[in-house]
C-alpha cells in the first residue's frame, strides 16, 4: 500500500486527469510489477516502459484513458510512487 498520499484533479474542457503520489517501503521493482500486472488484468496495454537503477516508469492505455506509473527510490529507503490517469 501507499502512505503519505496526495492527490490532485485537473480539468480543462472535457479533458480530465488525476495524479496521486505516495510513499511505500516496498521494493520499487516489486511494487511496479504488481501495479502493472493489475493494470494489464484490467484490460490496459503497456505502451512504454523505462527502467534504470532505482527508477521505473511505464505508460498503459485502454481506449481513451492513459495511466502512467513512476516508481522511484532515491535513497534506497523510501520509495516514491506517482500514478497519473488521464
Amino acid at each position: 500500500g501507499l502512505d503519505d498520499l496526495n492527490g490532485s484533479y485537473f480539468a480543462s474542457g472535457s479533458d480530465e486527469s488525476v495524479v496521486v503520489t505516495g510513499t511505500t517501503s516496498a521494493d520499487p521493482a516489486d511494487f511496479y510489477d504488481e501495479y502493472a500486472a493489475m493494470l494489464i488484468d484490467a484490460g490496459f496495454e503497456e505502451q512504454s516502459k523505462y527502467s534504470a537503477a532505482n527508477t521505473t516508469f511505464g505508460s498503459y492505455g485502454r481506449g481513451d484513458r492513459t495511466v502512467t506509473v513512476n516508481v522511484d527510490s532515491v535513497d534506497g529507503n523510501e520509495t516514491t510512487v506517482t500514478i497519473a490517469v488521464g
